[in-house]
């Protein structure tokens, strides 16, 4: 993925580098995808990415655990808003 390859490939990273500043320059939020690593999602956020999603964050799940993670990670009372 572009996550772990600009990371190591200076090719790559020109690349992503390129997608991030066009993606700004439109006023588009940015969320790195494929991060697994602590080291990935810093590089990411040093770079300019909104927010992230992946691995180090969760595993694909079902709606009903996302629902229990949510809550357990949030507190009670959130799962209303969560919903809507």
């Amino acid at each position: 993925s572009f996550t772990v390859e600009c990371m190591r490939d200076a090719r790559t990273l020109t690349i992503v580098k390129a997608v991030i500043d066009m993606a700004r320059s439109l006023g588009i939020n940015i969320t790195a995808e494929g991060i697994e690593t602590q080291a990935q999602q810093t590089w990411m956020q040093h770079l300019g990415c909104d927010s992230a999603q992946g691995y180090l964050f969760a595993r694909p799940m079902n709606v009903d655990d996302f629902v229990r993670m949510f809550i357990d990670r949030r507190g009670v009372g959130r799962e209303r808003s969560l919903m809507h």
